[in-house]
Formats: structure tokens, sequence, C-alpha cells
């Protein structure tokens, strides 16, 4: 471990530099990004959004290429009036012609009507567990229609709608979509299809539903009761489900303290979530306790803060932010998920622990973190992620310093440990970067580097993901920079890895907004 930290050492008095995100930005990665992937995709897809409307009149239009090997290319349209919303992207890809398309429309308030969303939308009840978005447990009002995913992603097809009269509201929602799902050996429904990839088995998904609350400032209690249907064919068979969900909510908020409750059900198997959460001068504190829906049967669906996505879990969690001074923060997360039906080779309890302490004032950011957990947690979600030993632990650093006014460094440094007994099966992920701002003219240069990492790093990028996974020892140089001729804005970067000379990634964009 000594020999660690020297290299660790070493490392940060190299002046090499990297792509940085924004001072007023959180600088580090994911507790585990293994677990959130789609997450991410999906939070800078809906960040892109938001910012090709700001500062337009009408509408915006954007043009985005990758270059890798592959080409790729991203057109998207904005269009905004009156507080009413319009998205649509195309995504193609002209080495294997594949094309996804998307489309949304949303109108916000009017007359009775809070919420109205045509084409692909992402509704979501009480916390998300019987029907939401991907991320932990959910605040805010009972009812919500989510922005168009990413267009390679599946969401619902079709129309949805929010109305309120005082305080009670009322949604509706429908989707017709073809969609596959993945089965087993025995030809049963082990998942549904996230990405719109290429399978053998397809499926015909309906969905239809309805729910009805009361929510006022304190108090807010709701139902919902949606239909499921589908149809899919495999190996000449062909299988017909349909499966009536039901779920109840409710939630009260005390200002400092809230509790959030949701139940649902599908077929004989009970899904919950429970959550009570203490906010008091910068201090947030959260218990939750979580029984994750049964994935094979559920089509859109959000797990609490599960450690494994087993229906047969229970998942006891506790997330807290102390601020022990004016500048530093202590952030600590600790769950415990045990499988309810225990056999021979999943007998145990799963856990994990992050512990996190960060620095940040209007200049500089600092921040260390430890993580622990259990090695199954990327075994059971990532089907391609062979692992032999039980347990993981990860450790990281973050540096973020505004050198000047328009000049920002940033390092970024995680090892983890795979294997306790052979060091080089550990890996070691490096990034570090500066970047220039400037009135219109904004300039990134950056290095990474990963070593010794056999099972394979992920890490944040600019590619389309917004996330990249490197399964060899590498080294990469990256350069990028941004124009402003309003009402046009031009971006061009570069991507070159140094120990392999064909790998390569070039992003052009175009943006113009009226």
């Amino acid at each position: 471990m000594v020999r660690y930290l020297l290299v660790l050492l070493l490392l940060f008095s190299v002046p090499i530099w990297a792509q940085v995100p924004d001072q007023d930005e959180e600088i580090q990665s994911p507790e585990l990004i293994e677990l959130t992937l789609d997450e991410i995709q999906v939070q800078g897809w809906q960040q892109d959004a938001a910012d090709l409307l700001q500062q337009t009149r009408i509408w915006a239009l954007e043009n985005r290429l990758w270059w890798d090997g592959e080409l790729e290319s991203l057109h998207r349209f904005g269009g905004w009036y009156t507080g009413n919303r319009l998205d649509v992207a195309l995504l193609h890809n002209w080495d294997n012609h594949n094309t996804h398309f998307g489309a949304s429309l949303k109108v916000d308030r009017s007359g009775a009507i809070r919420e109205m969303a045509v084409g692909n939308y992402r509704p979501r009840f009480g916390s998300g567990v019987s029907l939401g978005v991907s991320g932990s447990g959910r605040r805010g009002p009972m009812f919500e229609l989510g922005s168009m995913s990413p267009v390679d992603l599946y969401s619902p097809m079709g129309a949805a709608v929010i109305a309120d009269i005082w305080e009670l509201k009322a949604m509706a929602f429908g989707s017709i979509v073809n969609r596959p799902i993945n089965v087993n050996t025995n030809n049963q429904v082990a998942s549904f299809a996230k990405r719109k990839v290429d399978y053998d088995t397809l499926d015909r998904e309906r969905i239809w539903g309805a729910a009805l609350a009361y929510e006022d400032e304190y108090f807010s209690v709701g139902g919902m009761l949606y239909e499921q249907k589908h149809n899919w064919e495999h190996q000449n068979v062909v299988y017909k489900q349909k499966l009536l969900i039901p779920a109840l909510a409710f939630k009260l908020d005390l200002h400092e303290f809230e509790l959030d409750l949701e139940l649902g059900k599908i077929k004989k198997k009970v899904h919950a979530y429970a959550a009570f959460r203490y906010e008091h001068e910068g201090f947030k504190q959260q218990i939750s306790m979580a029984k994750d829906p049964d994935r094979s049967k559920i089509a859109y669906s959000n797990f609490a803060q599960a450690v494994v996505r087993n229906p047969n879990s229970i998942e006891l969690a506790y997330d807290a932010l102390f601020p022990l001074a004016k500048y530093l923060k202590l952030h600590l997360l600790f769950s415990a998920n045990q499988y309810q039906q225990p056999t021979s080779s999943n007998n145990s309890i799963k856990s994990r622990l992050a512990a996190s302490l960060r620095y940040a004032d209007k200049v500089s950011a600092f921040g260390i973190k430890v993580s622990y957990f259990d090695r199954e947690v990327l075994s059971n979600i990532m089907q391609n992620y062979a692992v032999t030993r039980p347990n993981h632990w990860r450790f990281e650093l973050n540096m973020n310093h505004k050198a000047l006014d328009p000049l920002q460094i940033h390092l970024n440094c995680r090892y983890h440990i795979e294997d306790k007994k052979n060091y080089k099966n550990n890996g070691f992920y490096y990034n570090s970067g500066l970047r220039y701002k400037h009135k219109n003219v904004c300039f990134d240069a950056g290095y990474r580097a990963c070593f010794r990492n056999k099972y394979g790093i992920y890490y944040l990028d600019e590619s389309y993901e917004g996330w990249s996974m490197s399964v060899r020892e590498d080294q990469q140089i990256y350069l990028g920079g941004k124009l402003d001729f309003h009402p046009a804005y031009v971006s061009l970067q570069y991507n070159q890895s140094i120990q392999h000379a064909k790998d390569y990634r070039i992003i052009a964009g175009l943006t113009i907004k009226y």
C-alpha cells in the first residue's frame, strides 16, 4: 500500500491536464458508476435539452457527430413557446445504418390541465418504485411527467396528462410500443430490454393506467392502477401476459421532517419503499427500507437504493450529509440487502459503504471518497462482469481549482482493489486537465490513463452515452474547444490513445439558436 501512496503523490506533482467541469458542478463521480450507467445517460440527455433551449426565442437546432472507427450523428430540434416544449431527436449510425427516433411534446398549465405529454415520455408515481424513472427514491409531487429519454433507450410512446382541481390531482397515461424482452433458458421472461439493439424476441407492449391523489402543502396520498399487456414470440412459441398492477403512496412533509411510503403488488409479490428524511441547517439524513419490484414483470420501474435488484430481497439504507464547517461536508451512505430465499451460492447479506469528505469554496474544491461493496453488486447487474472474489474497495481523490479567473484545473484519481492476493488485478484510473473559458471562447486539454484494469473500469467522458469502459491498459490525450458566434455555436473535440495509435475519437458539433 505504501508504494501506491508514493505513486499517487508523484502523479499529483505532474502538471498534465484533463477535461474539467465548471467550478460550481459536483466534481465527484457517482458512488457506483456501474449501477447508474442508464441514469448518467438520461441526466446528460436532459441537461443537453435544457442547455439547448437556454437563451432562445423560439427554437434551437443541434447537430453532433462522433467518429471513432464508426460514424454516428445526432440531430436534435427543440422548440419553446409560452412554456410549451417540443423535443425531436434522430440518432443515426452511418456504418450499420441503424436509426433511432424520438419526439415529445409537453404542454404546461392549460386550464385544469397541469401537464400533458404526447410522444415519448416517462411518467412517475410516488417515489417511482411501481412506475418511475431511474435513480433512488424521488422527492417532489405525487405525479410527474418526465421529458423524453435518450432515443436509444426505451420509454413509453403514447400520451399522458395530469390535471388538478384545488388539492385533487389526477393522471392518465397510455403507451403502445414494440419492445423486445430477454428470456432465460426456460423461455421465461428474464427482463425487459432497456436499449434499442437487435433482439430475436419481439414484444408488443401495451400499457394503460390512471392515478388519483389528494395533495396539499403538508400531506399527500394517492393510488394508481395500470394494466400491462405483452404478446411475444420466442422459438416459434407465442406467449401472452396480462398484469394489473396496483400501488398506493403516502407523503407527509413537515418542512424539516418528511415521510415517504409506497406499496405495490405484481401478481402475488409485494414491493415497497419507505423513507424518513430530516433536514436542519445543512444537515440531511435519510433512512429507507425497500423491497424491490419483480423486474421480470414490471416494464418501467425504479429501484430504491437496492444493492441487488432481486424481488425477494429486502434492503435497509442510511444516507446522511454532515456540514462540518463553512466549506467542509461529510457524506455517509450505508446499505445492507438480504435475499429472502437464500441458496448455497447466495446466502449472505450484501452490503455497501461509502464515505466522502468534500471541501468547496468559490475558488477550490477537494474531495476524498472511500467505497466498500460486495462484488455481487456488479456481477448481478452487469452480466459480462466476471468476478471471483466477494469484496471490493475503491478509493477516489478529486481536486478542482481556479488558478486564474478564466483558468480551471481538475484532477481525478481512482484505485480499485479487485484482488487482495494479486495486486496486478487491481485497477487504477487517472484524469487531470485544465479548462480555459473567457467570453465567447472555451478550451479544454486533458490526459487520461487506466492501468491494471483486468475487470474493466467505467469512467465519465464525452461519448454519446456519457461514459465509456476501458478493458485494457491505456493512456489518452484529448483537446477540445467551443466558439460562440451567436446565434451559431461550434465545438470540436479530439481524443487520441497513446498506447494504441488506431484508437481515436472526433466529436464535432454545430448548434443554432433563434
